[in-house]
């Protein structure tokens, strides 16, 4: 469950984005991003954001991505995006 929906927010693209996040952390870690015994203990880590660290043996670029505010990351994915897309047009040519 991201923020927003704990929040009682509406769904929206942030929500994605959060998850992004939290995939990320899992495949670097090969941990749970927010684990708890009880649903309120895991919304409150949720909620404050609290979670372990990325090992630094992992480049500042991933580590930062990962902790990277949701308008950050959108304009990220938004840049890569294009950039593949234009590189795969490039390549049509």
């Amino acid at each position: 469950m991201s923020p927003e929906i704990l929040h009682n927010k509406p769904y929206n693209h942030k929500s994605d984005v959060w998850a992004l996040g939290c995939i990320l952390y899992e495949l670097a870690t090969l941990k749970h991003a927010f684990d708890a015994k009880t649903l309120y203990t895991l919304a409150s880590k949720i909620t404050k954001g609290r979670y372990l660290p990325v090992s630094e043996r992992y480049s500042k670029e991933l580590r930062s991505l990962i902790r990277v505010r949701e308008y950050h990351l959108t304009f990220l994915l938004f840049t890569l995006y294009y950039a593949g897309t234009n590189a795969a047009a490039g390549s049509k040519k």
